[in-house]
């Protein structure tokens, strides 16, 4: 789960996914590479290629993160044999590289963040405390 943020009007803000009443952060069912860092529906915004600062144009966030976490997580599918891990980093944005409209998204970046997730709601408090 990547924890991005962002300083703006001289607080720390959060990109995160909102329908409805729900807000998380956003979230992907696997990483194997430096481009799925993100939800596809942000690559293309933001401009983020896999060799991502390499040409022109790229974002170099995503070169920069900050681990969070790393551990077990609690699944249905866990076995004696095999369970899940995750990884969790923040990428703070520090030059504001990461441009792009998304009024036509659920995606928004938030001051105040208050993460329906439990889980998400102690990575963002994380992310604080390391920005701080």
């Amino acid at each position: 789960v990547p924890v991005i943020t962002r300083t703006g009007d001289n607080e720390m803000e959060v990109l995160v996914y909102q329908d409805d009443e729900e807000v998380s952060l956003p979230e992907l069912n696997c990483t194997f590479s430096k481009k799925e860092i993100l939800p596809d529906a942000l690559l293309s915004i933001f401009k983020v290629e896999e060799n991502s600062g390499d040409s022109k144009g790229d974002t170099h966030v995503f070169q920069r993160g900050a681990l969070l976490e790393r551990g077990y997580l609690n699944s249905l599918y866990n076995t004696d044999n095999a369970w899940f891990e995750v990884v969790s980093y923040n990428y703070h944005d520090y030059d504001n590289e990461l441009q792009g409209d998304l009024s036509e998204t659920n995606y928004k970046w938030i001051a105040d963040v208050h993460c329906s997730k439990k889980k998400h709601r102690l990575l963002v408090e994380k992310a604080k405390i390391l920005r701080s």
